[in-house]
């Protein structure tokens, strides 16, 4: 009785869900993956109404945050589409990310695909921007996500929704929106009355201590929340990915969650990579210039504030890491001498400014971009940088201001979805 109550209750949320969504845009794009485990596929179909006799579908060429060129057509496989009666319908490729549907006379068309995944221990992890297209010139539209998995399988996302159904504002937040799903480890807390899940896959999942995690990361949400006045999303997903080793780890941010390669013993040093890939909820996923945003998924963007987006990033994650009693001062100096080693033994710093290291990224690697900066390194220099900048900030104002108070005027500048800052704005508010 209760299970059948629980269902009815079910039913009737996503109906409202859908109706909700419905009411938002006068489009909505649909969105279905399902999971083929014995292909160890993705099925991922895409459902969009016509407004002409073609339609026309791409995949990214990078991620955001990840600035760095990569083939991802290369991993959609068996692309068709259908129409209104189900239909074939003629697919050709435009160029290497690109193919354009005939929907002459369609009301709507869908698009279907696959794309490999890896499948360990009945564990699924997978990134938007490699798995879902975008139709091109209608990447604002509202998008429904709806997830096809066995039905002992759980799923951990960072969009709002119940179930299996779930909703973003338009496709960049629906692509940056990893999505772990199957019979991971889980563990969940609440920390600024925001629900937090940590969802543990990998060999090495069951070794890590999760009360340890549960109380480091309640203390960063915390922490970080009381520099801003809050936290920025409606749920948070930590996705681990767990290895066999003492410390050690990396991540890629997002608007409500962070992939994470995290080290089983959980050091200090994977602990400000925690400390990191969170504060990037704030600083970069909505602190950002304005070409972060919505994305040109062709192009790398061009910015000259990835030292401040990253770099001041990391010295904030080291910072708060100290002051929210997590790291003892022996780590943040050891922190600082490496920064600052590294920066000043690099000659590219008389060569190039930081502004323009991160400006002219996209020319690193034979054009095809990297994650660090061209010639220097942003994330290095920025962090040297942001501690020159604090501390010059309090000896001028005798401690009345400091960098907190910058880092809060640009979110200020930044908060409620607004566009973004120009590239001289961290000067101005400095």
């Amino acid at each position: 009785m209760v299970g059948e109550t629980n269902n009815m209750l079910y039913r009737a949320v996503v109906s409202s869900l859908c109706l909700s969504v419905a009411c938002v845009a006068s489009a909505t794009i649909e969105y279905t993956v399902a999971v083929d485990v014995p292909n160890s596929e993705l099925d991922v179909s895409v459902v969009a109404s016509v407004k002409g006799d073609a339609i026309q579908f791409q995949i990214p060429n990078w991620a955001p945050g990840s600035y760095v060129l990569s083939n991802m057509r290369a991993g959609v496989l068996n692309a068709k589409a259908s129409g209104d009666g189900m239909e074939a319908r003629d697919v050709t490729n435009v160029d290497e990310n690109s193919w354009s549907v005939n929907a002459s006379g369609q009301k709507r068309v869908k698009f279907s695909y696959s794309v490999k995944t890896q499948i360990q221990d009945e564990i699924i992890h997978y990134s938007g921007p490699s798995t879902y297209v975008y139709v091109v010139g209608r990447k604002d539209e509202d998008c429904i996500l709806i997830l096809e998995t066995p039905n002992d399988w759980k799923i951990a996302i960072g969009l709002n929704g119940k179930g299996t159904k779930y909703i973003a504002k338009d496709y960049d937040v629906l692509a940056d929106n990893p999505v772990t799903t199957g019979k991971y480890r889980e563990d969940k807390f609440t920390a600024v009355g925001k629900p937090i899940t940590i969802a543990y896959r990998g060999a090495a999942r069951n070794d890590v201590d999760i009360v340890v995690v549960r109380r480091v990361l309640k203390n960063m949400h915390v922490t970080q929340a009381k520099l801003f006045g809050g936290l920025p999303y409606d749920k948070y997903i930590w996705h681990f990915s767990v290895t066999d080793r003492v410390d050690g780890g990396g991540g890629l941010e997002h608007l409500s969650s962070t992939q994470i390669s995290l080290a089983s013993g959980f050091g200090e040093s994977v602990q400000t990579v925690c400390s990191h890939e969170h504060f990037h909820a704030w600083n970069v996923k909505r602190i950002r210039s304005v070409v972060l945003g919505p994305f040109d998924y062709l192009n790398l963007p061009k910015t000259g504030a990835l030292w401040w987006l990253e770099g001041v990033t990391d010295y904030y994650a080291d910072l708060l890491f100290l002051r929210g009693g997590l790291g003892n001062r022996s780590f943040f100096y050891r922190s600082a001498l490496n920064n600052w080693d590294t920066t000043r033994r690099n000659p590219g710093r008389l060569q190039i400014s930081p502004y323009m290291a991160s400006y002219r990224v996209g020319e690193a690697n034979n054009g095809r971009g990297n994650s660090n900066g061209l010639l220097v390194s942003y994330y290095n220099t920025g962090w040297v940088l942001g501690i020159c900048l604090d501390i010059e900030l309090r000896v001028r104002t005798q401690g009345r201001a400091s960098l907190d108070d910058v880092a809060v005027a640009l979110w200020k500048l930044c908060k409620d979805d607004k566009p973004g800052f120009d590239e001289e704005e961290i000067r101005h508010q400095l």
